[in-house]
């Protein structure tokens, strides 16, 4: 299965103004000039607009061509050209405003005023998306506005049961191989982690052969914050590890696996009956022989989020050295949540 992405309108709409650019100015000089159509030339075209907007000009079609195969740096492209016609233009405002505010009256250069009027209104409206909107690019890009956070969160799409694979406060891919959906299709969502609660209406930005990209619509503020907050409290960066341990509380003890750790806390694999949430214990680790005060803060009786059945705990307090005696002893630990 092919790749599908959503091309932008306004893509489309740029790159056949580009590539229509010179045939356009060709027919302002035509008709607010009045010169024969055998009598332009180069030289003529040159003294009319000048060398850098000539030069804007006869380029103009390869910068939308370069939207046709819809990558990334064309934004980029874009916006520097755009930044030479408008360098050039307010320079010709500043060297010569007399001339330039004498001739706003004549048709030609009112239509020069505007045309470069919009082209601000087009840069500006493109910066803003590019930079701003996780997903207005064409492209899956390698950054986004909100960093996806990597989980397995069960989530249904038009009330059909499908699984997460990264979630933010803006949006989520939906691993769904087999799924109709399609670059904008707007589902209606609904996903329970924790204490929060979604129900919105969802716009496919971009479909692959594992499933689709979803941007959430009319997410208000409050609900993006609590999904923001629901990923750090249960979703942080740990690094993987595979350490011995025993797990201590009201005076009982129980072998385990440490299976990944930060400064703040840890995921521990064990046998989880007879323990509940908010239950004070201590982490033994064996290895480095120390002793860790800590609070059970979840336990995963069935084994989602790709981790083994156990629970995670919260440390009393940060451990920094911990980390940092742990990869000397182990070497390089890989990233995990």
């Amino acid at each position: 299965m092919r790749t599908r992405i959503k091309r932008p309108l306004i893509l489309s709409l740029i790159a056949v103004a580009y590539i229509a650019t010179p045939l356009v100015n060709i027919a302002q000089l035509l008709i607010f000039a009045g010169i024969p159509p055998g009598m332009i030339t180069m030289q003529r075209v040159v003294a009319a607009y000048g060398p850098v907007a000539t030069l804007w000009l006869v380029t103009a079609p390869l910068v939308g061509i370069g939207f046709c195969f819809v990558k990334a740096a064309s934004w980029y492209v874009f916006v520097g050209h755009s930044g030479i016609i408008l360098a050039d233009y307010a320079w010709k405002w500043v060297t010569r405003p007399s001339y330039y505010l004498g001739s706003i009256g004549r048709l030609y250069h009112l239509d020069m005023l505007i045309g470069n009027l919009l082209l601000i209104a087009v840069v500006a409206y493109v910066v803003r998306k590019n930079f701003r909107a996780p997903y207005f690019q064409a492209l899956p890009r390698s950054w986004r506005e909100s960093t996806r956070v990597p989980i397995h969160q069960r989530i249904l799409v038009n009330g059909q049961g499908r699984k997460t694979t990264d979630l933010s406060g803006r949006g989520c891919f939906v691993e769904d191989p087999e799924s109709a959906l399609a670059p904008g299709d707007r589902p209606l969502l609904h996903f329970h982690a924790d204490k929060v609660a979604i129900d919105c209406q969802g716009e496919v930005m971009r479909r692959t052969p594992t499933g689709c990209g979803i941007r959430f619509l009319a997410l208000r503020a409050p609900q993006k914050r609590a999904i923001t907050m629901m990923l750090r409290k249960r979703f942080p960066l740990r690094y993987e590890a595979s350490v011995a341990c025993s797990w201590r509380w009201n005076g009982a003890a129980r072998s385990a696996t440490v299976r990944n750790i930060s400064a703040g806390g840890c995921y521990i694999q064990a046998e989880i009956h007879d323990l509940a949430e908010a239950t004070q214990g201590e982490l033994v680790i064996h290895d480095l022989r120390q002793t860790l005060m800590a609070k059970v803060v979840w336990i995963n009786a069935t084994g989602m989020d790709e981790k083994p059945v156990g629970f995670g705990c919260l440390f009393s307090r940060k451990h920094f050295g911990l980390v940092r005696t742990l990869r000397r002893r182990y070497g390089t630990l890989a990233l995990t949540r």
